[in-house]
């Protein structure tokens, strides 16, 4: 290739480049300027969705929503402070953790400490759902047992798969090898 010839062929790479980016540009654009409004998102506490889900769900009335947004209120008040105390006390345990000669007692109370809070936590829940079903009529108890139900099989912990070559606990024969002839002395 001549020096002419080669440089019509940049000019014209550079044409086709500049051609390219413009159109990726004008995608962009289009894909950013058209596209539907979304709606609003949801609050950032879900209290909201949890509410109208368990309105509609249980088909409450008037009432019944009431009661249920204010025993949402009271309940999410209680969880919130003792949320704040167990955050307080791993604050606590992780300061006492990093000195030079941590106190293992003192570590021990506070680990007790959370314990009895996640054990308070517990208790509010389920004192929670005891009042909320008591608000329910038989027919939305029934559904209310049902969606519990859907729940509790959504938050099982997973089982772990093991490694692509590896077998699970599970999966070893319990019994012994049983000696096969060609393995016995002779």
């Amino acid at each position: 290739m001549d020096f002419f010839t080669r440089q019509k062929f940049f000019i014209w790479i550079i044409i086709v480049l500049v051609i390219l980016n413009l159109l990726s540009i004008a995608s962009i654009w289009f894909k950013h300027f058209m596209r539907p409004s979304l709606p609003p998102p949801p609050r950032a506490d879900g209290a909201g969705n949890v509410q109208l889900f368990l309105e509609k769900e249980l088909n409450l009335s008037k009432e019944q929503a009431q009661k249920l947004k204010e025993l949402r209120e009271q309940h999410r008040n209680q969880i919130k402070y003792n949320l704040d105390l167990i955050h307080e006390l791993k604050e606590q345990a992780t300061r006492e953790l990093f000195l030079s000669s941590p106190d293992k007692e003192k570590m021990g109370s506070l680990v007790k400490e959370i314990g009895s809070r996640q054990t308070e936590l517990e208790r509010l829940h389920f004192n929670y759902f005891m009042e909320l079903s008591s608000i329910c009529n038989p027919e939305q108890r029934v559904k209310l047992q049902s969606l519990f139900h859907e729940i509790l099989q959504m938050s099982k912990p997973p089982v772990e798969q093991p490694p692509p070559g590896h077998h699970s606990p599970d999966d070893i024969n319990p019994h012994p090898r049983q000696q096969l002839p060609q393995d016995s002395p002779h």
